[in-house]
């Protein structure tokens, strides 16, 4: 957890990504609101932010430091 209640580790963003690609009504969700999605899941504000502005710099650089194992590399679908 992070100082806002939410996830805020590269797992959890990596799980969330997951389920996008496992349940079509949690994706289509996402495409519809994601910052409502994201919330649902329970990510951090963050986590959030990095993803709706689609700073995939920002999300590689963090995961690199917390977690190196996990590299976010591709598009993010926003909204």
């Amino acid at each position: 957890m992070n100082g806002n209640g939410g996830k805020g580790g590269p797992q959890e963003l990596a799980e969330f990504f997951a389920s996008l690609a496992e349940n079509p009504a949690l994706y289509n969700d996402y495409l519809t609101d994601p910052l409502k999605t994201m919330r649902s899941a329970n990510l951090s504000e963050e986590l959030i932010g990095a993803v709706l502005q689609g700073d995939l710099h920002h999300l590689n650089k963090k995961f690199s430091e917390e977690f190196a194992e996990v590299i976010i590399l591709g598009t993010i679908v926003r909204w």
